[in-house]
């Protein structure tokens, strides 16, 4: 018989920036009038086991993927693509194609992601502590995470496959040292937005206003958030294209195209930002619906997982 958990709010909020912040890239990747020819995150053209295992074990075990998976990235991989399938399916970020009409992208290998998972899971156990006490967990961790970062990183060795230098300017300097990777997520990757999650975790703790309210209504229904948010903001993708003068036979899809035409289209980064806060206003009323809805049918398990 399943027990009753009383729902944490600081879950919800933290989990419900992120939710909001996707959508902002999500925006981005299919409207932007350069996200098919630019990298956001290129300086040189950006703008500003099982249930029953221990969590302690589980926990450790994460930790350790999480830190020595890097080592990894310095090994060859044999030309054998049954080899190169499985290490890219387990390991690294790989597209491959099997015939000339279909291609395979291992954009979230599983043992990196698996680290990650393994130490949330074991994170679980201080939900159940009183809160002044998880609180000042959550800030020694997320301030040890972020200093731990900074020094792995201005060592400039180890941690990410993509070294930091020094750029044009003090800001461009830093944006580089921030600049991470996330395909697979590098250890340096995980120090840094895992250390900044728990620093949210800390404060949406403590603080309770209609700010953290709206943040908890997406975050308490992430993947349906996640799944219609994205047809929303395809859909305004075609209807940006025909209105810029595009027809059906200009649309290309396949392997990174999600309709876009191979030249042209778009609009710039200050509509970006006005398209992302009205999706993601829209989608308040309905994220409110769909909580409500699932909190007044507890009896359908499905529903838990949406």
């Amino acid at each position: 018989m399943l027990r009753e958990m009383k729902r944490i709010d600081s879950i919800d909020v933290t989990r419900g920036l992120v939710m909001v912040i996707m959508a902002l890239d999500h925006v981005r990747d299919f409207m932007h009038s350069t996200s098919m020819s630019q990298s956001p995150t290129n300086l040189q053209t950006t703008t500003t086991f099982l249930l029953k295992t221990p969590s302690r074990i589980i926990g450790i075990s994460g930790l350790l993927i999480i830190f020595c998976h890097n080592l990894l990235q310095g090994i060859s991989i044999p030309s054998n693509p049954v080899v190169i399938f499985i290490t890219s399916v387990l390991f690294h970020t790989f597209l491959m194609h099997p015939t000339q009409d279909f291609a395979f992208y291992t954009a979230y290998p599983l043992i990196p992601w698996l680290g990650i998972m393994m130490a949330g899971f074991a994170c679980g156990e201080f939900f159940e502590l009183p809160s002044e006490k998880r609180n000042k967990i959550f800030l020694k961790i997320g301030l040890s995470a972020l200093l731990l970062f900074i020094i792995i990183r201005f060592i400039n060795i180890y941690g990410d496959p993509s070294p930091w230098s020094e750029q044009k300017s003090a800001l461009f300097t830093f944006l580089s040292f921030i600049n991470t990777t996330k395909y697979p997520p590098s250890l340096l990757f995980d120090l840094l937005f895992l250390g900044i999650m728990l620093l949210v975790l800390f404060i949406s703790e403590r603080v309770n206003n209609r700010f953290t309210g709206i943040l908890s209504v997406y975050g308490r229904v992430p993947l349906f958030y996640f799944v219609i948010h994205l047809f929303i903001i395809h859909s305004l993708m075609f209807v940006m294209l025909f209105l810029q003068g595009f027809s059906s036979k200009d649309l290309l899809f396949g392997a990174f195209n999600n309709g876009r035409p191979k030249m042209g289209g778009g609009v710039e980064l200050s509509v970006i930002y006005l398209i992302w806060a009205v999706v993601v206003a829209l989608l308040y009323p309905v994220c409110k619906w769909y909580g409500r809805y699932k909190s007044e049918h507890r009896e359908n398990q499905l529903l838990r997982y949406l």
